[in-house]
């Protein structure tokens, strides 16, 4: 049994694959802040943000710049359009895209994070272990920086095994919640999906995924 925290860490991965395959217009709705963040770069380098918790406390203090509060209502309000409010991921998940954008605007999204390479299945990309130098540092730390990189690797992938293998339903069952945040009735899922199930199921699955993503209800 998965711990909770890594087993909603992994929910959010599969949602976020699932809206970037049949829901798009919800990044690509995402892209359309991209100016918002722009006018905000240099009160952001000012204050200090680098995610979305800093940006929430930076709009606490007195004298916010009016950059900031735009920015961060800006992506309140893009979650509430496409009822992803509730949750902090989405919040955060849209300040580190906004982020890497403004550096290189044709990244791609994916798992919830913007990514090189947008390929394959959730947690399966090997990490970039980092080159030994002899004149930085002695082999036994470089040994011990690459196996807890690349271990934390094979634990990542053990823990979507592990879901996938108690939850083979999971990647159906996130494919209907982005539908539903794209819009679709219960009756158009099923008619996408091509199976025979019955809208209970589906009105079912999509509640518990919601629940278990600390989404509002939709």
């Amino acid at each position: 049994m998965l711990p909770l925290t890594k087993l909603r860490a992994l929910l959010w991965n599969h949602l976020w694959r699932a809206v970037s395959e049949e829901a798009p217009e919800v990044l690509d709705d995402l892209r359309t802040l991209q100016p918002v963040y722009a006018a905000a770069v240099g009160a952001i380098e000012k204050n200090r943000v680098y995610n979305w918790f800093s940006l929430e406390r930076a709009c606490h203090d007195p004298g916010c710049d009016a950059a900031l509060l735009q920015l961060r209502d800006a992506i309140r309000t893009w979650a509430g359009r496409w009822s992803l409010s509730g949750p902090a991921e989405p919040l955060e998940a849209a300040f580190s895209a906004l982020t890497l954008w403004q550096v290189e605007p044709t990244l791609p999204f994916g798992d919830g994070v913007v990514r090189l390479v947008d390929k394959g299945e959730v947690a399966t990309l090997p990490p970039e272990l980092p080159v030994y130098d002899p004149f930085v540092e002695p082999f036994p730390d470089f040994e011990h920086r690459a196996r807890t990189i690349f271990e934390e690797w094979l634990r990542d992938n053990k823990e979507h095994a592990a879901l996938v293998r108690d939850r083979p339903e999971i990647e159906r069952h996130a494919r209907w919640l982005a539908l539903r945040i794209k819009g679709c009735t219960y009756s158009k899922i099923i008619d996408l999906d091509g199976l025979p199930i019955s809208e209970d199921t589906v009105q079912h699955a999509v509640k518990r995924l919601t629940a278990e993503l600390g989404l509002n209800q939709l």
